[in-house]
């Protein structure tokens, strides 16, 4: 699995950018040099960490702790500081500034397993709050739908039949009306199709059940 990565800096930094680093280390790197430009990345792309390097001037580290707040995203965050200041205590680590780039991976590396995020393709899974994000739209899930796509998403394209799902998702082994559960698979394809009318993603195998295709 790839992680998206919001790196956050000025664009007059005074030393290299780390955004280069971060992409040859695979991760997939979305660079804010402003305020409302970090605001939109995180509104319409869920990154599963915000990096803050060194941020100077009237683009400061409180500043850009209290745009990620108001996201209402939980998201886990890195700063680079020379020296640690009030605004450092607001992140989930920092790291003394410069770091050389296997320090940098290290801490990613530890704290990339808070993400909240799945992704496959285009879409987003957020765990938890149960919404799902695609082409930076997002959509509430119901419980019973988060259930559903959690199950057919970790079939990797293999069959999901029909039992399968009324057992894990509606706790039944009654199959004489399975109606709701196609009224569910509608509902994703609302959310997660292009054409919901033409599914390329999540496809109906007749007398057996669904594949979900990444």
């Amino acid at each position: 699995m790839q992680y998206l990565l919001l790196l956050v800096e000025n664009e007059t930094l005074d030393t290299e950018s780390l955004y280069q680093p971060l992409v040859n280390n695979g991760y997939i790197v979305t660079l804010a040099h402003s305020i409302q430009t970090a605001r939109e990345a995180i509104a319409q792309q869920w990154p599963d960490l915000v990096i803050f390097n060194r941020l100077n001037g009237g683009f400061s580290l409180g500043k850009a702790n209290q745009t990620l707040a108001e996201t209402g995203l939980d998201i886990p965050r890195l700063a680079i500081a020379s020296e640690p200041s009030a605004g450092d205590l607001d992140v989930e680590a920092w790291l003394y500034a410069p770091c050389n780039a296997q320090q940098l991976i290290e801490a990613i590396d530890r704290l990339i397993h808070l993400t909240r995020f799945l992704r496959w393709g285009d879409i987003t899974l957020d765990t938890h709050k149960k919404a799902l994000l695609r082409g930076g739209s997002a959509h509430h899930l119901t419980p019973k739908q988060f259930e559903l796509l959690m199950l057919l998403a970790t079939g990797e394209g293999k069959i999901v039949y029909r039992k399968t799902i009324m057992k894990k998702v509606w706790e039944t082994d009654y199959m004489g009306d399975t109606r709701t559960l196609d009224v569910h698979i509608r509902w994703l394809r609302q959310k997660i199709e292009e054409d919901p009318g033409r599914p390329r993603r999540l496809l109906t195998v007749r007398g057996a059940g669904y594949r979900f295709f990444i």
